[in-house]
């Protein structure tokens, strides 16, 4: 999986922010997000796996078992 749009990460007034920047006429999308969430949508600027973003994840945070992890970045994903 790869994200279908480019988005800038940055932080803005202590919370980080993912700013969609080629999505074309009349679309615009601000995500509010964490510190995991940039981590992902960072991962997802290349073609990924959802087994290799749950294991970069275990890499670099304390994480939740392997089916929560899986499950938090789906929903992560899906929204």
């Amino acid at each position: 999986m790869k994200l279908k749009y480019t988005f800038a990460i940055s932080e803005v007034a202590g919370q980080t922010v993912a700013v969609q920047i080629n999505s074309g006429y009349g679309e615009q999308s601000i995500i509010k997000t964490n510190e995991t969430g940039a981590f992902i949508l960072n991962l997802l600027k290349e073609d990924i796996t959802l087994s290799q973003i749950v294991a970069k994840i275990k890499e670099e945070f304390e994480a939740e078992s392997q089916e929560a992890l899986e499950s938090t970045v789906n929903k992560f994903i899906d929204s």
